[in-house]
């Protein structure tokens, strides 16, 4: 299982590897060292044992270390296993391009990954420049390398075109070694040729294993045979060694086959291929007791030989395995191992033959052309006859050193695709492998041709994002905000959040991604937040707000290859809510006073029933205050009373955004009910002008069911301020009914002429009232809660002052 811990031995590993490297040995491969770190043991069925077998109890204790959790394990090896076992590889340390690699041991078996020449070159040239410490282990590994040589790329422009940047740069060194290996007739050579026996037959030379690698299919002869000698060369005595090597043998010089019973092919038949497109089959040696041992290996194209004389010779040979360098001219292609035994190479040939070792193998793609045309990826091919479709994996090059056949990578899988494809789905500006393969019906099974391979890198055009918006989620404070925009078909989009707005003009064309510090947009500005890409709309949630800021800038910024496009910039005010409102009555007036809203450039004020939906009361017509007349009038002056049955203010701040009204959260206050009450103060004098009482008339603004209780207080010096300031008078209704006064009266009723007036006393306001005058106010005797609902308006102060009896002088004369 591949999780934390996986990823902490692959990484020790690695970092032995390294070291050993470092030392002049050549270490397992990448690929091994990740089964190695998975299954925790070194034999694993499928690890290249010539290159861990050497390095077993190194392995072994590394594990052991890392499984008692020891801090990098990979220093805390013993000296004992600096060393490997038999069979190790060495590089010679002045090993250049053209130099050989030497062995303590055997030689590398053929096909062997690490026994290519080219990869070989490649990795010693790697392990210097990691030497020098001009490259990083991690920006090139070994897989790479691998793939490299698998392409075929040798020119120092298609090197570039299939690393990133950071390796790059080493192109031409890479293009120099592989150019120098290939010229040289002193290639590297893994493996020993063979000599020509006196008087033999030329055994044919073992070949230069690599991994493998799909070849182009071409049109060939349907059965070839090798060349019939005159005479087939027979050995009374078998030799003591038999060499690896092909027979020059007539094929009817064998026993015909019989047709008796057989039993199934037990082993199967392995394949690889060179870079040449030459296959090699391989299959287990058998445990025979006779002294020779011929394999005759014949394959049958579309159908599967029935009988080994009846089918395609491809080679008859002394050795587990023969080279086949016919095409193939249908997709699929079954092969047999026949095994003849005897005593001598006469008597092998003429036993009856047994099925050793079967397999059956699905032929490449021909004519492979895989391309980027303006941003899609283009290809094309011949398939075999017989291939019923194509699959089509599109692999990001940092993922192809694992990513060959994941089905996470297949494209366009509802085509056949059997004569090419089109991609439009590939991202701009990135790199991919693609691997294409046949797929054909084996045995009554599907079965795939190895992958043809090729790295395309899809040209981008820095496309600046203009179409961003914003919107406010939730209704927490502090608010939290998403953006959305169309994600553009190549490179990296970033946003930068700014209390104040980028330069302008920076949008008009691409600069160096190092310009937009110059230009404000500072790294810690940019926003970390994740971006989802969904159907090509990209997505940021929850954007915090900064605190203390009033308006944010968002602006979106496309970064490719080094390079920047600045896109169209929003912003967003923060309109924060309008708190502490309140509602000053004065006299009859009111004065709406409340806290400045941050970020406002204006508040509106919606008038609307008690209780109702602020929403529908935003309908109406509103009175609008901006900063400036707020300061200079210390609040919001209503030009009418408010309406004395109540209402609900509703407070909007609103500020403006590129010319469009933005309004902010919604604050009410309410306005409680009131009653407006006036009177009238009339004197009653004698025929001598003396002031013998006063009549008050009370008036209600609405209709009232009942009347408050009032009293009518006498100051001899000057206005009562309150109804304890001053001589609460008898009063009596001003009509001719006899009643009790009373110093607390309550009108009621109205006449026909309007409210019914109440009168003083005569014989309390005689002995209670000063004749010399005075002042009277009428005052609501009520609780002092109740009071806030009631407002009493005074008439004109003249109206309430009354004077003494005048001199007969003045009563005729006016006072002259």
């Amino acid at each position: 299982m591949r999780d934390q811990k996986y990823q902490t031995r692959l990484s020790a590993l690695k970092l032995w590897a390294d070291m050993v490297s470092a030392r002049g040995y050549v270490p397992p491969a990448e690929e091994d060292l990740s089964v190695i770190a998975e299954h925790k043991k070194t034999d694993t069925p499928g690890l290249d044992q010539a290159l861990v077998g050497p390095w077993r109890d190194a392995l072994k204790e590394l594990l052991k270390q890392l499984a008692f959790n020891i801090a990098d394990p990979h220093l805390q090896l013993s000296p004992e296993f600096d060393e490997p076992g038999p069979g190790a590889i060495r590089v010679a340390p002045a090993m250049t391009p053209k130099s050989l690699p030497v062995t303590d041991g055997p030689a590398l078996p053929v096909g062997s990954p690490a026994s290519d020449p080219a990869f070989l070159a490649l990795k010693t040239w790697r392990n210097k420049a990691i030497a020098e410490k001009r490259l990083s282990p991690s920006n090139l590994k070994e897989a790479q390398l691998r793939l490299l040589v698998n392409s075929g790329q040798t020119t120092e422009v298609e090197i570039r075109s299939a690393f990133p940047p950071a390796v790059a740069k080493y192109a031409g060194e890479m293009a120099s070694v592989l150019t120098s290996l290939h010229s040289s007739d002193e290639s590297v050579e893994a493996v020993s040729l063979p000599k020509q026996p006196p008087g033999g037959p030329v055994p044919a030379a073992q070949p230069r294993a690599a991994e493998s690698q799909p070849a182009t299919a071409q049109t060939a002869p349907m059965r070839t045979a090798p060349p019939v000698p005159t005479q087939a060369p027979v050995a009374d005595k078998a030799p003591t060694s038999t060499p690896a090597a092909t027979l020059d043998l007539d094929p009817a010089a064998f026993a015909a086959y019989d047709y008796g019973p057989q039993t199934p092919a037990q082993l199967d038949v392995d394949v690889r291929k060179d870079s040449q497109g030459r296959r090699t089959y391989s299959w287990t040696p058998a445990k025979s007791t006779s002294p020779v041992t011929i394999y005759r290996l014949v394959a049958g194209d579309e159908h599967e030989p029935y009988a080994p004389d009846q089918a395609d010779l491809v080679a008859a040979t002394t050795a587990a395995e023969a080279i086949d360098e016919r095409p193939f001219i249908t997709a699929t292609r079954y092969l047999q191992v026949w095994l003849n035994e005897g005593l001598s190479i006469a008597e092998a040939m003429a036993c009856q033959p047994t099925l050793y070792a079967g397999g059956g193998y699905v032929g490449e793609l021909g004519n492979v052309e895989i391309r980027e045309d303006e941003g899609r990826v283009v290809g094309r091919w011949t398939a075999l006859p017989g291939t019923q479709r194509v699959q089509i994996f599109r692999i990001p090059l940092e993922r192809a050193a694992t990513g060959s056949g994941d089905q996470r990578y297949r494209i366009l899988q509802d085509s056949t695709n059997l004569g090419g494809f089109v991609d439009a789905e590939a991202e701009r500006g990135k790199a991919y492998l693609y691997q294409v393969c046949a797929e054909a019906a084996l045995g009554g099974d599907i079965r795939l041709s190895s992958p043809t391979a090729c790295t395309v890198r899809v040209s981008a055009v820095l496309e600046p994002v203009t179409d961003m918006c914003i919107a406010t989620t939730g209704d927490s404070e502090p608010s939290l905000f998403d953006l959305r925009w169309s994600s553009p078909a190549g490179g990296t989009v970033v946003v930068y959040r700014t209390e104040e707005p980028p330069q302008a003009g920076l949008e008009l064309e691409p600069l160096s991604e190092d310009s937009l510090r110059i230009s404000g947009l500072m790294p810690e500005s940019r926003l970390p937040n994740h971006v989802e890409v969904v159907d090509g709309t990209a997505t940021m949630l929850s954007i915090s707000w900064p605190s203390g800021w009033t308006r944010a800038y968002f602006t979106p910024v496309t970064l490719l290859a080094g390079m920047a496009h600045v896109g169209t910039a929003i912003f967003k005010s923060r309109n924060d809510k309008v708190r502490n409102p309140r509602i000053v009555e004065r006299v009859n007036s009111q004065i709406l006073s409340f806290e400045w809203p941050d970020g406002g450039d204006s508040v509106m004020v919606y008038m609307g029933p008690t209780g109702q939906d602020p929403e529908l009361a935003l309908n109406s017509q509103a009175m609008e205050i901006s900063q400036s007349d707020y300061r200079r009038r210390g609040g919001l002056q209503f030009t009418r009373p408010l309406p004395s049955t109540g209402c609900d203010l509703h407070l909007v701040p609103v500020s403006f955004e590129a010319g469009v009204r933005v309004s902010g959260a919604i604050t009410t206050i309410n306005y409680p009910h009131i009653l407006r009450l006036n009177y009238q103060v009339v004197e009653a004098k004698s025929f001598l002008g003396k002031v013998t009482g006063v009549s008050v008339t009370v008036q209600t603004s609405e209709a009232v069911q009942s009347m408050p209780a009032f009293v009518l207080v006498y100051h001899p010096d000057r206005l009562p301020l309150t109804s304890r300031d001053g001589t609460a008078l008898n009063m009596v209704p001003a009509i001719d009914v006899a009643s009790t006064p009373a110093r607390r009266f309550t009108p009621g009723g109205a006449g026909p002429d309007g409210p019914l007036p109440w009168k003083t006393d005569p014989v309390s306001w005689a002995s209670e009232v000063n004749p010399e005058g005075g002042f009277v106010r009428l005052f609501a005797d009520l609780p002092v809660d109740v009071l806030r609902h009631v407002a009493l308006l005074d008439p004109p102060v003249a109206s309430l002052r009354f004077s003494g009896t005048p001199s007969v002088g003045k009563r005729f004369f006016g006072g002259r």
